[in-house]
């Protein structure tokens, strides 16, 4: 970054600006995981009531009802995971362009503004530049399965701050 000059200030502003649009791509892959989640329990729920109930929906005939809103239900879950993946390939696909993000703003200002640049140095930029994206790398693999573990955080929290039935037995 210092063979640069003046120019390898811009390396941390990218940096920074696409760690910062990682980190809105995650605010919505928060709300996405917990809302994904919460659907599961839903689907799991119905499932659940349906095997219960599997005698009274063969008496009345209502496999096709049954069946067509288990899968609306799937369906919206589905839609979840999609949006989760989508988001999750964006904040791993604008890690991989950091580097060439940095080559192509840096290359054409140097070569511009301060000297030549010779295939040497080109070499040795790039290589400078991969070095810098697989700490980004790991950084946005940490703050996805950070992610992760808070939606999985708070439904567990949501659990344990259900009130307490004595009313149960075994």
């Amino acid at each position: 970054i210092i063979q640069l000059n003046w120019i390898g200030a811009l390396v941390p502003l990218i940096s920074f600006l696409l760690v910062f649009i990682q980190f809105q791509i995650f605010k919505v892959l928060i709300k996405k995981f917990t809302e994904k989640y919460y659907q599961s329990d839903f689907r799991s729920k119905k499932v659940n009531e349906a095997v219960n109930c599997i005698k009274s929906i063969k008496f009345n005939a209502w496999e096709m009802i049954i069946s067509k809103e288990l899968g609306k239900i799937r369906a919206k879950e589905m839609g979840w995971i999609s949006d989760s993946a989508f988001l999750v390939g964006m904040m791993q696909s604008t890690i991989q362009f950091l580097p060439s993000a940095l080559v192509l703003v840096c290359f054409p200002l140097y070569n511009g503004v301060v000297e030549p640049l010779t295939v040497a140095k080109c070499y040795a930029l790039i290589t400078l530049f991969k070095l810098i994206s697989d700490p980004i790398l790991k950084l946005q693999a940490s703050i996805n399965m950070w992610g992760m573990g808070m939606a999985s955080m708070k439904r567990v929290m949501d659990v344990l701050d259900l009130p307490c039935r004595d009313d149960l037995t075994n």
